[in-house]
């Protein structure tokens, strides 16, 4: 289940969102990746891991705003290369879009800045 906060103008409302994030059925590995990829990546959608992450990311977007996914890493506790397949999967579904390029914070170097495309309702 995803929660986050939305500022209504008088304060901070947690709002409870259950609905799924994406489509699972579309495949997360590139056709030249190994065949250990692919097993990877069933074992991460069957699981839930890939649709958990997912949320914390977004969740993390919408509560912090527009953010390198080295920052978002940091804020959610999960790797850089777990939140950069992330944010992929997310803009596949037109749930983010990149908002340009900035020194990452975390990094140190010029990273892509992730924002989400428009605030839940």
């Amino acid at each position: 289940m995803s929660k986050y906060r939305k500022y209504s103008g008088c304060g901070y409302q947690e709002i409870v969102e259950d609905t799924p994030l994406f489509d699972e059925t579309k495949p997360a590995h590139h056709l030249s990746d190994p065949p250990a990829s692919l097993e990877n990546e069933r074992i991460m959608t069957k699981s839930g891991k890939r649709q958990s992450q997912c949320k914390l990311v977004y969740d993390c977007l919408v509560y912090y705003g527009a953010m390198t996914s080295g920052e978002i890493a940091q804020k959610i506790g999960l790797t850089y290369h777990q939140v950069q397949k992330r944010v992929f999967d997310l803009e596949y579904i037109k749930k983010v879009v990149i908002a340009g390029e900035r020194k990452c914070k975390i990094r140190g170097t010029k990273c892509t800045v992730w924002r989400i495309i428009q605030w839940p309702k």
